[in-house]
């Protein structure tokens, strides 16, 4: 008596149970991290550990002098990471 009163109220309750399982779902799919997309692709070319000459130009260069960009991976990091500056 009381398995079969769990069975109908189990059996009547699963199309609502169902459903709020599949908008949960629906939500966390929709919800989820995206992958970060760089918005300049840097190519690190240096193995040493030098940031960059200038944090302000959108270049990955830890040397302006030289020629040619010479990209470490502290400088690629900093670059995109680095906030614009503000101009009063």
């Amino acid at each position: 008596m009381i398995t079969q009163t769990i069975r109908t109220a189990i059996l009547t309750k699963m199309p609502q149970l169902v459903l709020a399982l599949a908008v949960v779902n629906l939500w966390l799919l929709l919800d989820a991290p995206r992958p970060a997309h760089a918005s300049t692709p840097f190519t690190v070319n240096q193995i040493t550990d030098v940031p960059d000459a200038n944090l302000s130009d959108n270049l990955c260069d830890i040397n302006s002098f030289v020629l040619g960009e010479q990209c470490t991976l502290r400088a690629a990091i900093q670059e995109p990471t680095t906030p614009p500056e503000r101009t009063p």
